[in-house]
């Protein structure tokens, strides 16, 4: 067994917790797409000059959300080839 192989069963987060992260960034851009979808919310942060802020923190909420989703897939992806490396069948 390689150190690196080692290395990566000791550091390798678990699935539930890539789960629980993405849970919560799909919250979080969830919450601030509502808020900017109420055009009330819009017309305040516009005129408090916040409105470019506003839009950032979406993106910024989107690109957490998406890497998490990525996190997670390469965790499933990861776990799928230890198993074809082991000789087990791989389920779908």
């Amino acid at each position: 067994m390689s150190a690196a192989y080692r290395q990566s069963q000791t550091f390798q987060p678990s699935a539930p917790d890539r789960q629980a992260a993405l849970e919560r960034a799909t919250a979080r851009r969830e919450k601030l797409q509502a808020m900017f979808d109420d055009a009330s919310f819009v017309d305040m942060a516009l005129r408090q000059g916040r409105y470019l802020r506003l839009c950032a923190a979406i993106a910024w909420a989107s690109e957490r959300e998406e890497r998490a989703r990525d996190a997670l897939q390469t965790d499933v992806m990861v776990d799928t080839l230890r198993k074809v490396a082991r000789g087990g069948a791989t389920a779908r």
